[in-house]
């Protein structure tokens, strides 16, 4: 690959950008196309809560702008996040769907593979370009030529398609490990909901079984690596999951109730997605496997169980369809939503009696754990993933040399 020419992408990849849907003309009863707009572009995948839909037909005027499996999909505003670019590839679950507007699809051209496509532009080399380039200071965005004067040198056919392979394994058991992870926390959300509802005992409030401390406030001088991590708004998944690439650095001060640990519950009290999706929700604290202390922002109350309950108990509780709506009930705001300070405190619930609190925490501790290592696991092969991904696309390391190291670790 040493004396491979540079090319510029818009050669071999054809760049689309999407239609101008009317949001008068959405959808208002969940029926229809799902539209894709920049805010259901991740970080390496879609993520369809809060998705809108056209409810019209694929007449022909529409038909360019339907996505096929494989298309790589990129935010064109707004697309900076401190993790990266927003981009990625459309899967067979995704389908159908339309392209919005200020989204690109990339598809390969003659010459190109277009798995090879997907992993160059999750390349910190595409990612610095485009950063280079952008255009606009209040809303920052890129644009279809942009994309295209990116210059490259691509191996050959062949060996991009190798490469695609071996990356996409890893990815594969990444992806397999979220879905193993996510179906472990249900089932013990609903095994210990299932236990809770064949007991009894007396109505208490939260404040009576718990304490309930807020996270702290911080300046932006205390983001600064040294001490431990910040667990902000980012760390809360639109699902309720743990997201730890939503940690910040941070040495500022904090007491020590604001020092948070495994297994400890935030409830998120702000919330800036469109649905009120992430305040009010639950989240658990991971067994993270790496040093420092682990801070709660502001955007949470930590609750922590007295000894009438234990932390999976609690978890179940604030996981249930009453607490959420309760909580909705003490937000408010329009374009960032907070929640009352008496939410948590004032949440009445059945406080179960010993056995079934201890028969709850025997059934879905185990079940977290199990997520817990899946998670860790997904992220040590994120880190091979992103590793090998500069090498074998500057031909460092030859695809065969990679093959070994994947191997062992799916």
């Amino acid at each position: 690959m040493v004396d491979t020419p540079l090319v510029e992408l818009g050669e071999f990849v054809d760049v689309t950008t999407g239609y101008p849907f009317a949001s008068v003309h959405y959808s208002h009863d969940n029926s229809g196309i799902r539209l894709l707009r920049g805010d259901n572009i991740g970080q390496g995948r879609l993520r369809w809560a809060g998705v809108k839909r056209w409810p019209g037909d694929l007449s022909a005027d529409y038909l360019e702008y339907e996505l096929a499996e494989n298309d790589v999909v990129l935010a064109m505003d707004r697309p900076w996040i401190e993790a990266g670019l927003k981009f990625s590839a459309v899967s067979r679950h995704d389908l159908p769907c339309l392209l919005v507007q200020r989204v690109a699809r990339l598809r390969a051209k003659q010459g190109l593979d277009q798995g090879f496509l997907r992993w160059l532009i999750a390349s910190a080399e595409f990612t610095n370009y485009l950063l280079g380039t952008q255009t606009g200071t209040a809303v920052p965005h890129i644009s279809g030529d942009q994309i295209r004067r990116y210059r490259v040198t691509l191996p050959p056919l062949p060996e991009q398609h190798a490469i695609a392979e071996v990356l996409g394994a890893l990815d594969d058991k990444i992806e397999a490990n979220r879905r193993f992870a996510r179906c472990c926390t249900e089932l013990a959300i609903c095994q210990g909901t299932d236990l809770l509802s064949s007991g009894e005992g007396r109505w208490v409030s939260l404040e009576q079984v718990t304490d309930v401390s807020k996270g702290v406030s911080y300046r932006s001088d205390d983001l600064v690596s040294g001490r431990g991590w910040l667990v902000s708004l980012k760390c809360v998944g639109r699902d309720g999951s743990f997201q730890p690439e939503g940690l910040k650095p941070f040495s500022g001060p904090a007491k020590d109730a604001q020092v948070v640990e495994e297994g400890d519950i935030l409830v998120a009290q702000t919330d800036v997605t469109q649905r009120a999706e992430v305040i009010g929700r639950p989240v658990r604290v991971e067994r993270l496997g790496f040093g420092g202390r682990f801070v709660a922002s502001l955007d949470f109350v930590i609750v922590r169980p007295h000894q009438e309950l234990t932390r999976e108990v609690l978890l179940v509780l604030l996981s249930q369809r009453e607490f959420r709506d309760h909580a909705l009930g003490y937000c408010n705001g329009t374009t960032v939503l907070h929640m009352n300070s008496r939410a948590v405190p004032g949440y009445q619930f059945r406080l179960p009696d010993a056995d079934t609190a201890t028969g709850v925490s025997v059934v879905v501790q185990p079940l977290f754990a199990r997520a817990d290592v899946a998670h860790r696991e997904t992220r040590i092969i994120g880190a091979l993933r992103d590793a090998l991904l500069p090498k074998l696309l500057s031909g460092e390391l030859r695809v065969r040399d990679a093959e070994s190291l994947v191997e062992d670790a799916v």
